[in-house]
């Protein structure tokens, strides 16, 4: 496998970048390193080179050198060589940032699929810091829905009372014994609940 030289601004991105392990080796973003990195034939995304840059907008953020965590999962990386590859948060940036830029939708990017809870809101937060830099409507159209359609809602943080954290154990397991009149109430405490996800969903706005 021919790894394409890189830099601190020349870096893989991209899902290639979701396939190298974390720095603790806890977790891949995607899992299909030995797809990505072992078998030959794979067109890496580089940025600046076949892939458009985002330098001018995330600076350096989340470049990270993986020569040695590559070496280790048994890829060949020349010795002294430096291979600078995104981390998740960016290379899910440079994705969603250049994909809607071609006036596309990132949808396939399902942040749940990819990303820990933390990474997650350090997507939104870059996302939201570079709104006012974006003069394309659609773009920003396309960022705001993609943005929207990925909103994590923590119902532990919301302040429900007994009978409507009841409703909700029910409207996920189907179970009426958990529920004690639940034919009578189910519609009150329904609205209720959809109404305390909807004034949630306005605040994260």
């Amino acid at each position: 496998m021919n790894i394409p030289e890189t830099n601190q601004k020349n870096y893989i991105t991209g899902i290639s970048a979701l396939n190298v392990p974390t720095e603790d080796n806890s977790s891949f973003g995607d899992w299909h390193f030995t797809e990505t990195f072992l078998t030959p034939g794979t067109r890496f995304r580089v940025a600046g080179k076949n892939y458009p840059s985002t330098s001018h907008i995330f600076g350096n953020y989340g470049i990270r050198e993986c020569s040695t965590i590559l070496r280790e999962y048994g890829v060949y990386v020349e010795p002294n060589r430096k291979v600078y590859v995104a981390n998740y948060v960016r290379a899910v940036l440079d994705l969603a940032y250049n994909i809607t830029k071609e006036h596309q939708s990132p949808d396939f990017l399902q942040l749940d699929d990819f990303l820990e809870h933390q990474e997650k809101s350090e997507v939104f937060h870059k996302i939201d810091s570079i709104k006012s830099k974006i003069i394309d409507t659609v773009q920003l159209k396309l960022l705001n829905q993609w943005q929207t359609d990925n909103t994590i809602i923590n119902i532990e943080n919301m302040n429900y009372n007994q009978e409507e954290l009841e409703i909700l154990d029910f409207m996920e397991n189907g179970n009426y014994v958990s529920v004690p009149n639940v034919k009578e109430e189910m519609e009150e405490i329904k609205a209720s609940v959809k109404e305390k996800l909807k004034q949630n969903k306005h605040l994260k706005e």
